[in-house]
């Protein structure tokens, strides 16, 4: 079991323009969405000043994965951002960037492009 350090958050701007999304799920090789288990949180500053932001640690047990999710949203609705996957250990597994509903590789293993195709689904409807 290892620990993962991660701020989940829901922030907009002053303006109201943009959001800021940010989230944690664990994974198993299947690609099934398990439960968190958050071992301790607290407070901290997020991207924009409107909304709640919290860091929080993350238990993950072995043979487990993290997917790191961290979104913005424009006034027009586009979305981009970055979507990470780290196995058990800590280590960066896939790293991807997500614009507008379509995925491109950064760095890391293709193959576990997987993992992430039920959480977007999840998202992309939170979103609408």
């Amino acid at each position: 079991m290892s620990r993962i350090s991660f701020r989940i958050e829901n922030t907009r701007s002053n303006s109201g323009k943009h959001r800021r999304i940010a989230k944690a799920f664990i994974v198993n090789e299947n690609g099934e969405v398990l439960p968190i288990k958050i071992s301790s949180s607290w407070s901290c500053k997020g991207v924009y000043s409107r909304g709640e932001s919290r860091c929080v640690h993350i238990d993950v047990e072995d043979n487990l994965f993290v997917v790191l999710i961290e979104l913005t949203i424009n006034w027009r609705k586009h979305v981009k951002g970055y979507i990470n996957v780290k196995n058990s250990d800590g280590l960066d597994l896939l790293k991807v960037k997500y614009i507008r509903g379509r995925l491109r590789y950064v760095s890391g293993d293709r193959e576990a492009v997987h993992l992430i195709k039920n959480i977007l689904k999840y998202v992309e409807a939170e979103l609408k």
